[in-house]
């Protein structure tokens, strides 16, 4: 069995490159986005309307993407009340 390795693609060149690097050197890779309204974002909703649900990757790619939305702003704001509940 290949180990597994999460790569975390951010749409760009260079998670791009290091998600390729990392097929090369054997490991079974699982591709991971945030969804934090960045660039590619119309990429990541249209490939995950078109498969229904949060993976993105073809069932038969080498490589498994998954999009995972997230609120920045809330974990901001919930960071931020922890800290200044503290002192």
């Amino acid at each position: 069995m290949r180990e597994r390795a999460v790569v975390l693609v951010s749409g760009g060149m260079d998670s791009a490159v290091v998600l390729a690097e990392m097929r090369t050197a054997g490991f079974d890779c699982v591709a991971l986005s945030f969804d934090y309204g960045q660039r590619h974002r119309v990429e990541l909703d249209a490939a995950a309307n078109a498969s229904h649900g949060p993976r993105i990757s073809h069932a038969g790619s080498r490589a498994r993407a998954w999009v995972i939305p997230t609120n920045e702003e809330l974990m901001i704001a919930r960071h931020t009340r922890q800290l200044l509940s503290v002192s």
